[in-house]
């Protein structure tokens, strides 16, 4: 017996808000032209080299959009880490100054 499951289809697509910053845009040119120097000779037919490139460049444009959203989302993560901990803390020893310390964080 076999339970079938639709497969989706999952198709990349560049945040366009990655092209207003500068960093992001001088490093994909950089990877294609380090891309194009290293790759570009005669027994590579024109097709799969363009082909590739596709490949690499979407792979760069995701590590350097997983990178951005990281270093953003850093204050967040600290904050509830701490957050998390203040209130174990505050569980094991209830004082006020951790209940202060707390709602500060939430606020």
């Amino acid at each position: 017996m076999t339970i079938p499951h639709p497969m989706r289809q999952w198709t990349w697509k560049l945040n366009p808000l990655l092209l207003h910053d500068k960093q992001v845009i001088n490093k994909i040119a950089k990877t294609l032209i380090d891309y194009f120097e290293l790759n570009t000779n005669r027994k590579t037919s024109p097709v799969s080299l363009w082909a590739a490139h596709k490949a690499v460049v979407r792979r760069h444009i995701l590590n350097l959009a997983t990178a951005k959203k990281r270093q953003q989302q850093q204050p967040l993560t600290g904050a509830l880490t701490e957050l998390c901990s203040l209130e174990i803390r505050h569980k094991r020893n209830p004082q006020p100054t951790t209940f202060t310390q707390v709602n500060e964080i939430r606020d």
